[in-house]
């Protein structure tokens, strides 16, 4: 299975000006007007007895109406059992202890609505004539669910293979490292989940999940539609006022701040083209806070978008990216500053030094009025554009109420902003953006970028971890012994042994992968010791195949057939084989044990083994089970997992794949051991 990688990436691989323009100076930005007079839409509110507070907006234009709820709690540590309020979402829809997950889905079907719930909210939306049904649905869900165990073992596979998928996404690896670096392990906000913690949840997690996550005390329900206040109340109190619970309790967190000066966090991503950049930090920034309409303003400015300084400066100027951008993000707990980009390795530390140069220029030197003005016309027309939604009239008066908010916050919100001065907008970028204190994570080709990146570390000293955040270090030597041929002999016995392995004459493999919303087929076959055939299927239909026949082989693809070179021909049959580490040397590939690393938290046993053309496929043994783990290409990286025999040989049932940032995972359908393959197959057409 593992030469899928390489075969799967073959198949992927006027303005109008008018008649006033020359009346028209365009080189200076229009001075700013007045703040424009808005009128917010009204809401009306109530309270059930149980403490449940409700909005409703009224809004008869069309016949639909919307359910939401939001529970105020605050962050859960979830430690060891990190991934438990991810699991919860999915099982609070897997049935009630009125019907099953099966008739639940019918009855939201047949209603043609939409009703989700996870931890702390819950959603439903359909047409108004269905109301009734659909809050009382959304309400069964809320305070009857049923967390059926046999559901809970498939939502934990399901997370298993999305946490592979993940393990080689260098956006997800990058948000992993910034939590950590922002916030420790021991924050909610910096931990990470990971298939150790998924594989420790159990039921009673999920239940103990529910009460802390769900109370009326502590809920607020917009209801936004073709209703009124009147339907509101009966069906409100109808479906919930039965629902009891205490007011959840809050909870303290260790006081996550900027570092003192700046640090590096890498991860080594060796098959990047790129690097994935986050330079972050924690900031003391909450919802409504008096300054932040002016930090708005001031991150637009920096990095909000393709006017943003950013953009202008990492794509426009020096075309290092496709865009970069920054953002502060208010939180009731603790905010966080971040600037992002995509970039080449090449240019990684340059792009750094842009960013750390934007930073500087927006403290240092005075922000001019012309940006001041666009930024603050382009925050105008987006408030006023969400009061299209009705509702936006309901957050609005949940978020009045949730973080204590001056009743005219909102009302008040455009003429705030049309008052800011420039010197506001100086102060904004003086308290909150920190040129020489910040969190630098990268995720990219180590070799390519690391000596870049040191003068951004202010010790000199970067931190190496892992894709799920943990300390990684340095590549570590083997222990005394060991020896590239010892690692794969090991390998060799614990997947069955040289005798069953040279047993298998002949090999035949079916797998399957989805993508967006397509079926990929892959089909290999192999017989020895000179003949092999692989197979890509779209839909069914053949895209593309590779045949080998003795010293001679082909490639089909839309492009035409072309002729393999004999380097190529010997690395595909040493790919086909049902064991790699069996016979890679009779196929040309030498072996290299390059020394100790963690992989997703497993010590391993790294090796180097290059193909007859000079291609690098670097492997990784578990120093545990002795099982291969993941390996990594050019043509991209592979995990491995679900061993289960075939024939006396364990073969992985699993591939976890990432290629040219896809991610795929198949699964094994079909292996087929020596079944008696004609010769006629691998005829060169």
């Amino acid at each position: 299975m593992k030469a899928y990688s390489t075969f799967v990436l073959a198949l992927f691989c006027s303005l109008y000006v008018g008649s006033l323009s020359a009346q028209i100076d365009r080189s200076k930005a229009p001075e700013a007007g007045p703040a424009p007079k808005i009128k917010l839409g009204t809401y009306q509110s109530f309270k059930l007895k149980n403490g449940l507070r409700v909005f409703v907006v009224e809004n008869h234009k069309l016949p639909v109406v919307t359910f939401s709820l939001q529970v105020e709690v605050d962050p859960i540590l979830e430690g060891e059992k990190a991934g438990t309020s991810e699991l919860f979402n999915s099982m609070i829809m897997a049935g009630t202890t009125k019907r099953p997950k099966v008739e639940l889905d019918e009855q939201i079907d047949m209603l043609g609505a939409s009703i989700q719930a996870g931890a702390g909210f819950a959603f439903a939306s359909g047409l108004s004539r269905n109301k009734k049904e659909m809050l009382n649905i959304m309400a069964e869900v809320v305070m009857q669910p049923a967390f059926p165990e046999k559901e809970l073992e498939r939502i934990k596979k399901e997370s298993l293979s999305g946490l592979a998928s993940q393990q080689d996404d260098p956006g997800q690896i990058a948000s992993n490292i910034a939590g950590v670096a922002n916030f420790g392990a021991q924050h909610p906000y910096g931990e990470v989940t990971d298939k150790k913690t998924i594989e420790a949840i159990t039921l009673q997690d999920i239940r103990t999940m529910y009460t802390q996550v769900f109370s009326p005390k502590s809920s607020y329900m917009a209801i936004v539609g073709d209703i009124t206040l009147e339907e509101a109340k009966a069906l409100t109190e109808e479906a919930f006022g039965k629902w009891q619970g205490e007011k959840l309790p809050s909870r303290k967190f260790p006081d996550a701040q900027a570092p003192q000066a700046s640090q590096v966090f890498m991860y080594d991503r060796g098959n990047s083209v790129q690097s994935s950049i986050r330079l972050t930090y924690p900031v003391d920034l909450k919802p409504g806070a008096p300054d932040a309409i002016a930090v708005r303003v001031m991150t637009n400015i920096l990095g909000g978008g393709m006017s943003g300084r950013l953009f202008k400066n990492l794509r426009e100027t020096h075309g290092y990216t496709y865009g970069s951008y920054a953002s502060i993000s208010p939180d009731a707990v603790k905010g966080t500053f971040t600037i992002t980009a995509e970039v080449r390795n090449s240019v990684t530390d340059s792009a750094v030094y842009q960013m750390v140069a934007e930073m500087n220029r927006i403290v240092n030197e005075p922000i001019s009025m012309d940006e001041i003005n666009r930024t603050k016309a382009e925050i105008t027309g987006a408030f006023a554009r969400s009061l299209e939604d009705p509702g936006t009239i309901a957050r609005f008066a949940i978020n009045t109420e949730r973080y204590k908010l001056p009743a005219t916050y909102y009302q008040d919100y455009l003429t705030n902003l049309a008052n800011l001065t420039q010197e506001d907008i100086q102060n904004a970028a003086l308290n909150y953006v920190k040129p020489f204190s910040y969190n630098l994570v990268v995720v990219g080709r180590r070799d390519s970028i690391e000596s870049g990146l040191l003068p951004y570390d202010a010790d000199g000293k970067i931190e190496f971890f892992d894709a799920f955040g943990r300390k990684a270090g340095s590549l570590a030597p083997a222990p005394d012994g060991t020896t590239a041929q010892t690692v794969v002999d090991r390998f060799i016995q614990v997947v069955g042994g040289k005798d069953n392995i040279k047993g298998i004459k002949e090999f035949s493999q079916k797998a399957e992968a989805s993508i967006q919303g397509f079926t990929l087929e892959m089909e290999t076959d192999f017989k020895g010791p000179d003949k092999g055939r692989m197979v890509v299927k779209q839909m069914g239909q053949v895209a593309q195949k590779a045949v080998v026949n003795g010293k001679k082989g082909t490639t089909v693809s839309p492009e035409g057939e072309k002729a393999m070179e004999p380097a190529d021909i010997q690395e595909m049959l040493a790919q086909l084989q049902p064991v790699f580490e069996a016979s890679f040397s009779d196929y040309g590939y030498t072996a290299e044990l390059q020394g100790m690393i963690l992989v997703d938290g497993e010590r391993c046993y790294q090796m180097k083994f290059t193909g007859p053309s000079g291609s690098v496929d670097t492997r990784w043994y578990s120093e545990e089970s002795g099982l291969l783990l993941k390996t990594n290409s050019a043509m991209g990286s592979t995990l491995y997992s679900r061993y289960q025999p075939v024939n006396g040989v364990l073969v992985p049932h699993q591939l976890d794949q990432s290629i040219q940032g896809m991610n795929l995972t198949f699964i094994l359908k079909e292996a087929k051991v020596n079944h008696g393959l004609e010769n006629s197959l691998f005829d060169l057409k």
